[in-house]
């Protein structure tokens, strides 16, 4: 209501006054731009393409794509006028909404083109090159001279449309959002895009984020690259002068970079070179095989490198804030450490006992006993007693304990007001009658009583009555005979169901008891992952012992080569069985478990189609099954760059079956979550999932950490260094080699970076790992260099995993040395007891500096350079921080737990004021039900849970 101010021009209308649909308007008309505007990149690049593979820019093909670039470009700057436009009404509806000004719904094109951010995105999105237009753009710089064509710079300007599509994604990020405009105007906080951001750095999923913009950034900055490295005099067939006569001089042809190594220039028109350069750069490790040799590629290394330590130190920052426990993680961390201290306090009770009795006996005592001392034991004892304890409510994170003061000091305060009402309920009872009886009316004891009564009933009163009325009444709800009844019921049902076993003649719970123990289906289950992960390692062994043959030229008959076939193929199978008995305990531990938490019916009959109709059990099966069988071999060619390369197929059949490692983690994982006492009731109490991405965090907090880390770089130092060797060894050098691609010059003399050099093959594995090494460490010498398109990619992935490796041991350092709860107050205490020392010093010098001063004598050097003003005001903030007390040395999280433990006894004795203010109402409500008159004495705030 209230809307005015604009003129209605039907219900075609309507949606201009609503918010969400405005909102959702501008979501569309941005994804319109980003469409639109991709296309008429897509365009440039198509023509800019043409252009690179010696078309002539007249061409009709490459007009018509200029035509359509131009169309694309039009519409695309439509679209985000139509951006702007929305823009301008939706804050006005945000102002009519938040502050009450008219709403006017009319908006003029002046208010749009008024807007310097719209002149700026049409700029951006409005250079292209029209149709029969091409122009040759010369530079000379350190006395190299090159040309760039018309297409290629404006397929580098047209680029800039890509950040369309990064706003589509923003807002598709604020959408997700329920209510975003309600909560930022109650927040009083702008929802906008840099909320989108971080929300979309927060996070575990934040790691696939900035893997995506890694990529988009690589392909893009790599295209700028590569079209810096192209030079226009080289663009035109033998035979065809060129636009620029200065092309057939020397220095387009032989450049030089410092005046003294000259080198002959050689478009290099591979994109996949571009990106491998821009990708080394922008992860510091800058092998030297790929150099930019002009300004604008120089500038694009440069971008790429500020881009890589961008992106490496957001990925630090969202693997720190993942690897965080949450306040309910922390809360089921607590109750775990709960559950051990309960375990381990009988082991060190009994190792008391030992320990005195056989001091007092005087007998030898044994190896571990005489390291240990009575005193310390006695003292973890109680320690551990005391912790193990602690009631459930009290195991919470400081962030949860707040909650739960709050809520407990707005009881309180209820409470207060609903008895202080009820106190002096007959007090206003009679203010009001005698206000009653000055204008004339009379009113007796009972209507003065009834009066009273009114007044007490309150919210909370009327609630605490209905709550002691239904505690009074639940002792008699269910009267003799219903019992009775019941109990023939269920005694009937069981019978039913004894004589339905009987008459299938199958007791699955006495044949196979395990399968409803939940404790020994895990057990079997990590039985069964150990076993998986051993036989398919041995598979995989066997494997690398045939490659290793292959590489020593034994040829791919011979009989031991064939054994370790047959022995990985046997492996394999017993891993493929394995995998499957994995995945049918699986299904029977989730049945066990929806039976134990939701009470459905437990079915112990576990059927193949249950087990086959997981997809990712299909792909394990798939990934495992991958081997190569006796009597089988073959060799796959690949075309890599302008040379050949051969892969043996024992070779890539090995890499794959090194993929098998990932079954090493389910083990580990499985270990890490069988040390956690009753993990499953903790998390079923907690709501906390405890799986594998809690054992992950389990493993990254501590100091431990370090050693996971470094195990964990050299575990993928070696993997990756297996996959490099394997890269970048051509089967054309072996002695089994077969192919006919090998009788070609190009397989066996390569060409890298316009550099001929003879291909031989290195298997040596120290080799591969120190590339690998200098590679995940971003060092990069270029003594050794990947040379094939398999190799470079295993650099890179190589590359990624140290810098995430690098990531982890950031996250984990700066998570293990911030200071314990006990840490901080300790801290504190040695604060205090240094203040105290200093106190002292200060307090002299104080007193000497005033009595030279009085008396009138010089004071010593050390006292001179003394301001007596400073000295006084430090004695009053050393002497604030010696009056500590010990409770005040605490830390935070003490002081929470002390005011929550405070707070939950204040609500219990709340609950007794409660009950004994209503007694009364109690005992005619229990007396009127026939129940107990006795209101059960619980603990906590149970009493109080009746608003």
């Amino acid at each position: 209501g209230g809307l005015s101010g604009g003129k209605d021009k039907g219900k075609g209308d309507d949606w201009k006054r609503s918010r969400e649909k405005v909102d959702a308007k501008m979501r569309r008309a941005n994804l319109f731009s980003a469409v639109f505007g991709s296309l008429g990149l897509v365009c440039a690049v198509c023509q800019n393409e043409l252009v690179v593979l010696n078309v002539p820019s007249s061409a009709v093909s490459i007009n018509i794509l200029k035509a359509f670039n131009s169309l694309m470009t039009l519409l695309a700057i439509g679209g985000i006028y139509r951006t702007y436009y929305l823009h301008v009404l939706f804050t006005r509806i945000m102002m009519h909404l938040t502050r009450g000004h008219d709403l006017y719904t009319d908006v003029k094109m002046k208010e749009v083109l008024q807007n310097k951010n719209f002149w700026l995105e049409v700029l951006v999105c409005a250079v292209h090159l029209p149709p029969f237009c091409s122009v040759t753009v010369s530079s000379e710089w350190q006395f190299n001279f090159m040309t760039h064509s018309s297409e290629t710079v404006f397929a580098v300007i047209n680029t800039s449309r890509v950040y369309l599509v990064c706003r589509c994604f923003a807002d598709w990020t604020l959408s997700m959002l329920p209510k975003r405009h309600t909560i930022a105007t109650y927040a009083d906080l702008h929802i906008g895009y840099g909320f989108a951001f971080k929300r979309v750095f927060t996070g575990l999923a934040a790691v696939i984020y900035i893997a995506l913009i890694w990529f988009l950034s690589l392909v893009v900055v790599g295209y700028w690259y590569r079209a810096s490295e192209l030079t226009a005099c080289q663009l035109y067939d033998e035979g065809v002068t060129p636009d620029d006569p200065r092309c057939l001089e020397e220095n387009a042809v032989v450049w030089s970079m410092d005046n003294r190594n000259f080198f002959t220039k050689v478009n290099d028109l591979y994109m996949w070179n571009a990106v491998w350069a821009t990708f080394i750069t922008s992860t510091t490790v800058g092998y030297g095989d790929l150099v930019p040799t002009t300004l604008f590629s120089r500038a694009c290394a440069a971008i790429s490198a500020l881009a890589g330590l961008v992106l490496a130190a957001l990925l630090t920052a969202a693997l720190e804030q993942s690897l965080q426990w949450t306040p309910n993680e922390l809360s089921a961390l607590l109750v775990l450490e709960r559950e051990k201290a309960r375990f381990a306090l009988d082991d060190k009770a009994a190792l008391l006992i030992q320990l005195w009795w056989r001091t007092f006996k005087g007998k030898r005592l044994s190896r571990r006993q005489r390291n240990q001392d009575a005193k310390d034991l006695l003292l973890d004892l109680r320690t551990t007693r005391a912790f193990s304890q602690q009631e459930v409510e009290d195991l919470g994170a400081d962030s949860l304990k707040i909650s739960q003061i709050a809520q407990r000091c707005k009881m309180v305060k209820d409470a207060a007001d609903a008895m202080l009402e009820r106190v002096f309920a007959a007090d206003v009872a009679r203010e009001i009658a005698a206000k009653q009886g000055e204008r004339g009316f009379e009113m007796d004891v009972e209507d003065t009583r009834q009066l009273s009564t009114l007044v007490a009933e309150t919210e909370f009163a009327s609630n605490v009555t209905g709550r002691i009325q239904g505690l009074g009444r639940t002792p008699s709800m269910l009267s003799a005979e219903a019992m009775v009844k019941v109990k023939e019921e269920v005694g009937a049902m069981e019978e039913r169901v004894r004589q339905m076993r009987e008459k299938n003649g199958r007791n699955w719970t006495t044949e196979f008891p395990w399968r409803r123990n939940r404790a020994v289906l895990d057990r079997m289950i990590f039985q069964t992952n150990l076993l998986a992960a051993l036989t398919s390692f041995v598979g995989t062994a066997f494997a690398m012992v045939q490659t290793e043959l292959v590489y020593r030229d034994y040829l791919v008959d011979h009989p031991t080569i064939e054994v370790c076939k047959a022995l990985n193929s046997a492996c394999t199978v017993a891993t493929l069985v394995l995998l499957y008995r994995y995945y049918w305990l699986s299904t029977l531990f989730s049945r066990v478990q929806s039976h134990l938490q939701r009470g459905s019916q437990l079915d112990e009959r576990v059927g193949h189609a249950s087990v086959l109709s997981d997809a990712t059990l299909w792909i394990e099966l798939l990934l495992c099954a991958v081997h190569l069988p006796p009597t089988f071999t073959f060799e796959l060619p690949l075309s890599n760059l302008d040379y050949v390369v051969v892969y043996r197929g024992e070779a890539i059949m090995c890499c794959v079956n090194t993929l098998r490692i990932y079954l090493l983690w389910r083990v580990m994982a499985g270990y890490i979550l069988s040390q956690l006492p009753r993990r499953h009731t903790v998390s079923l109490l907690t709501r906390v999932k405890l799986g594998k991405f809690f054992a992950i965090k389990k493993l990254l907090n501590g100091w431990n950490s370090l050693l996971y880390i470094v195990v964990f770089w050299a575990l993928t130092t070696v993997f990756f260094a297996y996959w490099f060797r394997a890269g970048e060894v051509t089967s054309c050098l072996l002695a089994s080699s077969t192919h006919p691609r090998c009788e070609d010059r190009t397989a066996r003399e390569w060409i890298l970076n316009d550099t001929p050099f003879e291909k031989t093959n290195d298997i040596s594995m120290w080799s591969a790992l120190w590339v690998i090494f200098i590679t995940s460490t971003g060092v990069g010498y270029g003594d050794l260099i990947p040379t094939t398109h398999l190799s470079r990619l295993v650099a890179s992935i190589a590359a990624i995993t140290g810098i995430v490796g690098a990531s982890l041991l950031t996250a984990s350092l700066s998570n293990a040395i911030h200071f314990t709860a006990a840490e901080l107050g300790a801290d504190l205490l040695v604060s205090r007891e240094q203040a105290r020392i200093d106190l002292r010093t200060i307090s002299a010098n104080i007193i000497q500096i005033w009595w030279r001063t009085r008396a009138g004598k010089r004071p010593p050097k050390a006292q001179k350079a003394l301001d007596p003003y400073r000295l006084m005001m430090l004695f009053r903030r050393t002497r604030v921080t010696a009056q500590l007390d010990l409770e005040d040395c605490a830390g935070t999280s003490q002081k929470i737990e002390a005011i929550a433990q405070r707070t939950k006894y204040i609500c219990r004795g709340v609950d007794a004021l409660v009950e004994q203010f209503w007694a009364e109402e109690r005992a005619e409500n229990t007396s009127e039900g026939g129940g107990s008159s006795r209101l059960p004495n619980r603990r906590g705030s149970d009493a109080m849970g009746a608003y």
